[in-house]
């Protein structure tokens, strides 16, 4: 079976130590036999492993509901629905003296101590239709950059920046 995701680090594996072995015991795969395979079938180790990997990263992927893309000048939080994903994005001027990333940025806009208006943001919206499932669309956007962010951000987004029909 191929690897539909990524298999995880060893770190990551470390992490969820005790749901590894509750999944090798769900294969029948005893601790003495792990340590066998270890030995004397890495192949089937490392393919036990990426199984593993899938569904952890398959689970993962279908709680997150928002991604956001931060850089100094550039925001973009995106919204995955069943079928589709919408997207929010904002641009500031290169020499503007406001920062995307500042630490107190979302407390500013939220408290309505800074606009958007008077940030002078350009704002992009648009929707697309997933190509992929959905898991695979989420897992995408993470590899390009994207963060899990709160479904409440998107709300306060979505009244910011009203839908285009």
């Amino acid at each position: 079976m191929a690897l539909k995701y990524k298999r995880l680090s060893n770190a990551e594996l470390a992490e969820l130590k005790k749901d590894f072995i509750d999944f090798l015991a769900s294969q029948s795969i005893t601790a003495p036999d792990w340590q066998k395979m270890i030995s004397d079938d890495p192949e089937r180790c490392h393919g036990v492993i990426e199984l593993f990997s899938d569904i952890v990263y398959e689970k993962s992927l279908a709680l997150i509901k928002c991604l956001e893309v931060k850089k100094d000048h550039h925001w973009q939080v995106m919204f995955f629905s069943g079928e589709a994903a919408e997207m929010i994005a904002f641009k500031l001027p290169e020499d503007s003296k406001y920062s995307f990333t500042s630490p107190r940025f979302n407390d500013m806009l939220a408290s309505g101590k800074v606009t958007l208006d008077g940030m002078k943001t350009e704002v992009f919206t648009g929707k697309k239709s997933f190509k992929l499932d959905r898991s695979m669309e989420v897992f995408l956007e993470m590899e390009k950059g994207g963060v899990p962010a709160s479904e409440a951000l998107w709300i306060l987004l979505r009244k910011l920046v009203p839908a285009k029909r």
